[in-house]
């Protein structure tokens, strides 16, 4: 809670497998936001237990964890200086072989190539010489490069159009290859191939499960695949379940 007395979530309980990609959906308030805040320890939690490997959280070293995490969110934020910095941080151990292979795994390279420095191109204040879908294949190579065991990616695809989600998209899967994910968002089409979904409602888990099996057995969920999907031809087959190629 935030509050005293005025709890954000409510017997929030699941579990992630090593290499599974899991998927956060629900309204905004709903607390998905705040589940991957507590993975992250930004807040203390006030009651339960969040396990790694069975090893209670807390008694983990804060620093070490957070270097186990890449955290892309919908906000990039990148500094003054060049791409190289802004992709290894200023962290000396990552060297410019590494940031290469990391602009390459997210499909980043080629844009990078046409700057007039390439990796020593200097950004703007908050990388305002991209556009929205450059900066955020940059925030992803940070994850990269630094060779991130989890990715949480909250609304990390929400600023940006159509088109550019498309390639973030292929970024992401060869991203999360061999890598645990979790992912918060708004638009389906960057979850639906997630091993598990989780619905959240008012700050509860309502329904897990696969895309297809939330869409056979879940009202809310099918909702938003219709309006997020309107020109879909929602044919559904013999036991009343939207088959999965027509939303894949």
């Amino acid at each position: 809670s935030y509050k005293d007395g005025e709890p954000v979530l409510d017997n929030v309980s699941f579990t992630v497998k090593k290499g599974q990609t899991l998927a956060l959906v629900g309204a905004s308030g709903s607390g998905k936001t705040t589940t991957v805040s507590l993975l992250c320890r930004f807040y203390p939690i006030g009651s339960g237990t969040i396990l790694v490997d069975g090893r209670d959280l807390t008694e983990i070293d804060l620093h070490a964890w957070r270097r186990t995490i890449g955290l892309v969110l919908q906000d990039v934020y990148l500094f003054p200086g060049t791409i190289l910095e802004n992709v290894r941080v200023y962290d000396d151990a990552i060297h410019e072989p590494d940031v290469f292979a990391a602009l390459k795994t997210v499909h980043a390279a080629d844009f990078v190539r046409r700057l007039p420095n390439d990796v020593r191109t200097s950004l703007h204040e908050r990388g305002s010489n991209l556009s929205m879908g450059e900066k955020q294949l940059l925030s992803f190579a940070r994850a990269v490069a630094f060779d991130a065991d989890i990715v949480i990616m909250d609304e990390a695809t929400a600023s940006v159009d159509v088109a550019t989600e498309r390639r973030i998209q292929e970024s992401m899967a060869d991203m999360l290859k061999g890598r645990t994910a979790i992912i918060v968002a708004h638009r389906l089409s960057s979850i639906l191939k997630a091993d598990k979904i989780l619905f959240f409602k008012d700050g509860r888990i309502i329904a897990q499960g696969t895309h297809e099996e939330l869409l056979s057995s879940l009202p809310e969920y099918g909702e938003l695949v219709r309006l997020q999907f309107p020109d879909l031809d929602a044919e559904r087959t013999a036991d009343g379940a939207q088959t999965a190629e027509t939303v894949a």
